[in-house]
């Protein structure tokens, strides 16, 4: 029986595998005439027809959800979709397509890096010298981490920081006062303090040269009359300039409420202000509710509701706050986020849901700004 059973055993390696058998091959041809480069973000999309897109949007539900992050009053995690990216230099055609599609269109790198690090530096210079931030740095804080861990986990992560290397270094490059940029943690005071940081009312902050340098920069004002028709943009002269720390986030809500009054188009620009993980406390939105049938009754009655005088979580949209993942069960809708970089920026109209994740990081300061950008009246 043992010899009978080695034979079937040696018959069954010998035995040339069937075309369906076969895996399908990783290798790829050499040949120049058969090779083909993969194609950019941009050249995908200007590819794609509008029913395409329009049945890539519908399908949102049976999107990977890459990234779990707590949102809203919700302790569980929250699992969101990644937001499509565009490029600065995507048709105008496309771009305006994702935003009348999807009410949200994600372009990278349309802010120089240099300005972004140039206004961070500017905000956590003047907290820093007002005592929110700590003045020991993250090198202190990243000494006391590495001392956490165990050898395998600072074997990984040396690795993972040579990997890293180069690309610091370009960072660096790109402005002399990066050395000296304050860390971004909070100081023991801060932390204790149960308070926000309040910085939407530091106005004298946002109109610092170098911040509003970077929050009127010309790509904004040129993007924003591309996505609303190509006409001119004047920008609101206030800028809701936020710093959100541990345990804090924006909740769910339309940003039609806190703009009744206004008669004209308007897009909303997000910025951050460095990189902004999820875990961070990053923008998060869901697609298509800001013409969806689904929402069309929330839109109707939340959308003609009065904000309260705080101007702030008097404007959230409460059930939706509580428990985020009701778009999900519900409406099968799904939130998307991203993990932004410094010079990303996020368009989106008045009528789109949205919110911020929680910052579930332990002592670090988020740092992003809304501006408001109105195409401007016919003078005819």
């Amino acid at each position: 029986q043992r010899q009978r059973r080695r034979r079937r055993r040696k018959q069954k390696k010998k035995r040339p595998r069937t075309p369906q058998e076969d895996p399908p091959s990783p290798a790829r041809s050499n040949d120049p005439s058969t090779s083909r480069a993969t194609p950019s973000l941009s050249e995908k999309r200007s590819r794609q027809t509008e029913s395409e897109i329009a049945v890539e949007s519908a399908s949102a539900s049976s999107l990977p959800l890459p990234h779990r992050v707590i949102a809203g009053f919700q302790k569980t995690p929250l699992r969101c979709a990644a937001m499509s990216e565009w490029a600065p230099d995507s048709a105008i055609d496309l771009l305006r397509q994702q935003l009348d599609t999807e009410g949200y269109v994600l372009i990278r790198g349309l802010l120089p890096v240099e300005c972004v690090t140039r206004a961070r530096a500017r905000i956590l210079r003047q907290l820093l010298f007002e005592g929110v931030l700590t003045s020991a740095g993250s090198e202190a804080a990243e000494a006391s981490d590495m001392k956490s861990r165990g050898p395998e986990e600072q074997h990984d992560k040396n690795a993972k920081e040579e990997k890293m290397e180069q690309q610091q270094e370009k960072k660096e490059k790109n402005d002399e006062q990066n050395s000296d940029i304050p860390s971004d943690r909070l100081s023991q005071e801060w932390l204790d303090e149960e308070s926000m940081v309040g910085l939407m009312d530091r106005q004298e902050l946002a109109r610092e040269p170098e911040v509003s340098a970077l929050l009127e920069h010309e790509r904004l004002f040129a993007m924003s009359a591309r996505l609303m028709g190509g006409t001119a943009v004047v920008t609101l002269p206030f800028k809701w300039l936020r710093g959100v720390k541990h345990g804090q986030f924006t909740g769910v809500h339309a940003d039609r409420v806190y703009f009744q009054g206004v008669r004209y188009p308007m897009l909303t620009s997000w910025i951050p202000l460095g990189e902004v993980s999820p875990q961070l406390g990053g923008l998060a939105v869901l697609p298509g509710t800001h013409r969806c049938a689904a929402f069309s009754s929330l839109r109707a009655s939340y959308g003609s509701s009065q904000v309260g005088t705080d101007g702030l979580q008097s404007g959230w949209e409460r059930e939706l706050t509580t428990d985020p993942d009701l778009a999900s069960s519900r409406h099968g809708l799904h939130w998307h986020t991203a993990h932004f970089r410094p010079g990303d920026v996020v368009f989106f109209g008045p009528w789109l849901f949205h919110m911020s994740t929680t910052n579930s990081t332990k002592d670090r300061l988020r740092l992003s700004c809304d501006c408001r950008w109105i195409r401007r009246p016919d003078k005819s």
